[in-house]
C-alpha cells in the first residue's frame, strides 16, 4: 500500500469486513510495511468506535496464525493460512459470503483455541463421594487425603518444579508429605495449596489439618504443623494457623473469625461415629444434612437448642435418625420429596 491516505469509509465496517481484509490481516499479523502500518493506525483514528472491533479482529488472526495448537473441522486443519485460500478460491461469490465464511471459520478456530488454553489450566483428575460415604486416597506425593462425603478433590497431573495444587469442595482430612527441608527457603516445587475457591487458597508444608467448604462458608482446623490461609478480593488477608486454631470464612458477609478449635466434631466423620458432647441439635441437623445430603426441617423449633451427649453412627442414615430420634424423644419423617422433617412425640 503506497498511499497511507484513508479513503474507504469504514462507518459501517463490522469484525467480518477486518478479517476479510487483506491488507488488514498483513497488519494484524505484523508483517506489514510502513506505509499500511501507519495507514491502519490512521483508521483507528479516524473511527475511534471501531477500536474495540479491530482488536477483537487483530486477537483472533494472530491466534489463528500460530502454528499450535491445531484445530481441525470437518478433518481439516484450520488456520488463517487455510481460510485465505478459500476466500481467495471463491472470487466469484458475493463479497459477504465469503467474508462470513470467513468469520465462521475464524470463530470456531477462536473457540477451539481458546478451549484448549481453558481446559489446559482446569483440574484433570477427580475422586468424589457420596452420600454418608468417605474414601482415603494417597496422592502422587504420598500426601494421604480422607475425602468427606458429599465431596471431591480435583488436580491436575503434577508438574516437576511447580506447585502441587487440589480443588476441594466440601470437606476433606490433609496429611501432607513433608517436601522442604528448609522452611525459611520455600521452593515452589515444595508448596502445597488447596484452592477452596475463587477467594480462599490455604497454603501448607508437612501438616495435618481439615478444610470444610459447605453453605458457603470455608472452616480450616489445623491439628499440627502450620498452615497459611489466603483470602482474596476486596478483603486481601494472610493468617496463619497455629496447632489447635481454626479459622472460619464467610465470603459473603466478608466476616473472619480466628478461635481455639472447640473440640473434635470437625474431624470425626473420619472414624464414622460422631461423639455428642453438649452438642447443640441444630449442629447436628446440619451435619446429618452435609453427610447424607438431605434436606432436614423442624416442626418443633424449641429441639434445636437443645443439647445431647451420645454416640451418633454416620455410616447408616437409617441408623443415625433413630439413635437421634430415641435420644430426643421425637420422630423424624420423610416428605415425598425427600426432606425430612423432625417432629417432637
Amino acid at each position: 500500500m503506497q498511499n497511507n491516505q484513508v479513503t474507504t469509509d469504514y462507518t459501517d465496517f463490522t469484525l467480518e469486513h477486518f478479517l476479510a481484509d487483506p491488507s488488514f490481516r498483513t497488519w494484524a499479523k505484523g508483517t506489514a510495511d510502513a506505509n499500511t502500518t501507519t495507514y491502519w493506525q490512521q483508521v483507528i483514528g479516524i473511527y475511534p468506535q471501531h477500536e474495540a472491533t479491530i482488536g477483537q479482529a487483530v486477537a483472533i488472526i494472530r491466534k489463528l496464525s500460530q502454528p499450535s495448537p491445531s484445530a481441525t473441522f470437518n478433518g481439516q486443519q484450520l488456520s488463517w493460512k487455510t481460510i485465505e485460500t478459500q476466500i481467495n478460491g471463491h472470487t466469484t461469490r458475493k463479497t459477504i459470503s465469503w467474508i462470513r465464511y470467513a468469520a465462521v471459520a475464524a470463530a470456531i478456530v477462536l473457540l477451539a483455541v481458546a478451549s484448549w488454553l481453558l481446559l489446559s489450566k482446569q483440574p484433570q483428575l477427580q475422586q468424589q463421594t457420596l452420600a454418608a460415604q468417605r474414601q482415603r486416597m494417597v496422592l502422587p506425593d504420598s500426601s494421604v487425603v480422607t475425602l468427606g462425603a458429599n465431596s471431591s478433590l480435583s488436580y491436575n497431573t503434577w508438574q516437576p518444579g511447580k506447585p502441587r495444587e487440589v480443588w476441594l469442595k466440601g470437606e476433606a482430612y490433609f496429611e501432607i508429605n513433608h517436601l522442604n527441608k528448609d522452611s525459611a527457603h520455600i521452593t515452589p516445587a515444595q508448596r502445597f495449596l488447596v484452592h477452596v475457591n475463587d477467594n480462599i487458597t490455604v497454603e501448607v508444608l508437612g501438616t495435618v489439618f481439615l478444610v470444610r467448604n459447605r453453605r458457603g462458608k470455608t472452616a480450616v482446623s489445623l491439628e499440627s504443623g502450620s498452615v497459611k490461609v489466603n483470602i482474596a478480593g476486596t478483603r486481601q488477608q494472610q493468617l496463619m494457623l497455629k496447632p489447635g486454631e481454626t479459622v472460619e470464612l464467610n465470603p459473603q458477609q466478608n466476616l473472619v473469625e480466628l478461635h481455639p478449635q472447640k473440640d473434635s466434631i470437625p474431624t470425626q466423620w473420619r472414624s464414622g461415629n460422631l461423639m455428642l458432647n453438649n452438642t447443640s441439635v441444630r449442629e447436628i441437623l446440619q451435619l446429618l444434612e452435609d453427610n447424607y445430603n438431605r434436606t432436614v426441617k423442624v416442626a418443633s423449633p424449641e429441639l434445636l437448642d437443645k443439647r445431647v451427649d451420645g454416640i451418633l453412627p454416620l455410616n447408616n442414615e437409617q441408623h443415625a435418625l433413630m439413635a437421634l430420634s430415641s435420644i430426643l424423644d421425637a420422630e423424624f419423617r420423610e416428605h415425598t420429596n425427600g426432606t425430612l422433617v423432625l417432629k417432637k412425640n
